[in-house]
Parts: structure tokens; C-alpha cells; sequence
């Protein structure tokens, strides 16, 4: 049974717990660094002053805000650039778009050959290829069916399994 008394009634408790909030909102203001002017009225932060070249226009606010542009960083982009083993400090391995080119001991020529990221070891003979397909983890050279799995990659190390021995080989990137 509802009754237009009913909603008349629920009208008025609505009207008068907002009137409530809004002055005790008025009565009490939060205090945010704010100062009162000489009539009482909150107007800027204390530390701005009423010229009106102070006051900053909100479309120029808007116009000046930087939005930040996120960007995954692919294993390529990480890859690429020079590479120095953490315990053979003559060894240096650097990967460019196409090559990866490789020094180590007394050697003075780089050895380098293409190379591609992929899913898998591009040598179908290689028995460990059926273990794990994940995309961009495998870099396979083309020249001699050399394969190693991406174990861990960041802006500042590089940590490679060859897939023929299983053993781990560690670099910290190095500037050119």
C-alpha cells in the first residue's frame, strides 16, 4: 500500500538531509590552503595573489598537460645494442636488426652472421624445439643453426640458454 503521502514524505527527508550537507559544507570548508579575503570568501591558495594575470586559464592548463604515451618495449627493441659476459670480459656479443656479431679472447674480426627472434630454434633437427614455443624468446642463426632461448631480458641484462648445451650464458649491456 503505497500512498502519495508515502513519497511525499521520502521527498522531504531527501530534500533535508542535502540542505544539511550543503551547509555544513558552507559552515565548515575544508581546509586545503586557502585563505579568506576580507569579505570571508574562500577564493585562491595563499600563495597566489587576485591580479588577473595570476590566474591561469583552464584551457591553457589542458593545452600544456603532457599525456604520457606508454610503450612496450618488444624483446628486439631489448636486445639490440652491445652485450658484455659477466665472467669472460673478452667475450662481447652485439645485436643489430639483422646481425649478431660476436668477439672473444685475442680474436681481432667479429663473427657475424643473420640472425631472427622467433617462436622456435629455426633448426628442425634441434629436439628441444618441440619444449617450448613462446613468441620472440628464440634467437636462431640462419648461417650455422645456432639457438638460444631468451631466459631473461632488461634494459640492462641478458640472460641466454643455448639450446644445443643447455648451459646459461649471462650479459650486462655495455654503451658503444
Amino acid at each position: 500500500m503505497y500512498t502519495p503521502l508515502f513519497s511525499i514524505f521520502m521527498l522531504f527527508i531527501t530534500l533535508v538531509s542535502c540542505t544539511s550537507h550543503i551547509e555544513d559544507t558552507l559552515m565548515n570548508p575544508p581546509s586545503d590552503g586557502l585563505k579568506k579575503d576580507q569579505k570571508g570568501d574562500l577564493s585562491q591558495p595563499a600563495s597566489k595573489t587576485n591580479d588577473k594575470d595570476d590566474i591561469p586559464h583552464l584551457s591553457e592548463n589542458i593545452q600544456n598537460k603532457e599525456t604520457p604515451v606508454i610503450h612496450f618495449v618488444t624483446n628486439k627493441e631489448l636486445l639490440l645494442g652491445k652485450w658484455q659476459h659477466i665472467d669472460d670480459k673478452t667475450n662481447y656479443i652485439v645485436f643489430e636488426d639483422e646481425y649478431r656479431k660476436e668477439i672473444a679472447g685475442s680474436a681481432s674480426t667479429w663473427n657475424q652472421t643473420n640472425y631472427i627472434l622467433s617462436d622456435r630454434c629455426i633448426d628442425e633437427m634441434d629436439t628441444n624445439n618441440i619444449l617450448s614455443q613462446e613468441d620472440g624468446r628464440f634467437i636462431s642463426c640462419r648461417d650455422s643453426y645456432m639457438c638460444w632461448y631468451i631466459v631473461d631480458i632488461s634494459f640492462e641484462q641478458l640472460e641466454l640458454s643455448y639450446m644445443g648445451r643447455g648451459n646459461s650464458l649471462k650479459y650486462n649491456r655495455v654503451s658503444n
